[in-house]
């Protein structure tokens, strides 16, 4: 009967000495585990030490583990909750920096994308690189393919009058509406075209 009960006592410790915790367990949750398993193991009065010294060995952060073994009178009065407590603080922390470093991560080339784009930018009047939207000499002219003031057609993206103020003055009219123009031409015969309305109708 008695030797019963010690192979018994010698497979809880068995179980209670092998347990390592699983990769998404925490470290509160590990040792949770490794108390319901020292229940059975009469540790007695080594209970605390028990479960410190199988705490500290069982992490799988190595990072804390060096920090509850470093100074050796420090760890011998180091008790199963204050190793539990440390242990809990570096897991947040470093929960914390792994989650900055992914929105860090996650923010970076958007902020990239932002950049290149103010200093590729083209005036969006003529498509013309040279200078700012604001100092652009079409600024007042008419666009031929939605009648809108203030941009060239080449770099119009209306289709549709009413997304622009029209000119209420006389109409412009197309030329050469079956010639394909490169985007030179097409600003000339803009300015011509409105030179010439302007003439016509003053």
């Amino acid at each position: 009967m008695y030797h019963s009960k010690k192979s018994v006592t010698i497979a809880e410790r068995y179980s209670f000495y092998n347990q390592v915790p699983s990769s998404e367990e925490s470290v509160t949750q590990f040792a949770t585990a490794l108390r319901q398993l020292a229940m059975n193991c009469k540790f007695e009065r080594f209970l605390d030490q028990a479960l410190r010294d199988k705490f500290v060995c069982g992490l799988r952060d190595s990072g804390t583990q060096k920090k509850l073994q470093s100074g050796e009178d420090k760890a011998d009065k180091l008790t199963f909750l204050g190793a539990l407590e440390i242990a809990v603080t570096m897991e947040k922390f470093t929960m914390g920096v792994r989650e900055l470093e992914t929105v860090l991560h996650t923010a970076r080339p958007s902020i990239t994308r932002t950049k290149v784009k103010v200093e590729d930018g083209s005036c969006f009047r003529c498509g013309k690189p040279s200078h700012k939207a604001t100092e652009c000499r079409f600024i007042r002219f008419l666009c031929r393919s939605s009648g809108c003031r203030d941009h060239l057609q080449a770099v119009c993206h209306s289709r549709n009058p009413s997304d622009c103020e029209r000119n209420h003055k006389a109409p412009v009219h197309k030329v050469n509406d079956n010639a394909e123009e490169d985007e030179h031409s097409s600003d000339d015969n803009e300015v011509d075209l409105f030179q010439f309305k302007n003439k016509s109708f003053s």
